[in-house]
């Protein structure tokens, strides 16, 4: 189980679906993303590099985009993270739950 704290961490989730999507294990791997402020954290310009910088297909760094009123940015790094991940705890019973879920399952 990984929990991926904040947009900092966001792109966990992501990263271990792609490898599993491609093949490469983490069949088991449970990944959860607590979030803290949606509206403004993880939020960046654009980045015509950023499939190259991050070691990304395009189509997984284009799924990032999204279209919100706040000039603050374009690319949420978060929202990959969230559709990524198997579960979006609210702290703290909820990632208490999620985790003994996991802790059980071993």
């Amino acid at each position: 189980v990984f929990i991926a704290n904040d947009w900092h961490a966001s792109l966990l989730p992501m990263y271990i679906k792609v490898a599993r999507d491609n093949g490469e294990g983490w069949a088991n791997t449970k990944t959860a993303v607590l979030l803290h402020n949606l509206a403004f954290q993880g939020r960046f310009p654009l980045d015509p590099k950023a499939a190259e910088r991050l070691h990304l297909p395009q189509a997984v760094v284009d799924s990032m985009k999204v279209v919100q009123p706040l000039k603050v940015g374009k690319q949420k790094k978060q929202t990959k993270g969230l559709k990524s991940t198997e579960e979006v705890p609210n702290p703290p019973l909820a990632v208490l739950n999620f985790l003994m879920g996991g802790i059980k399952a071993c």
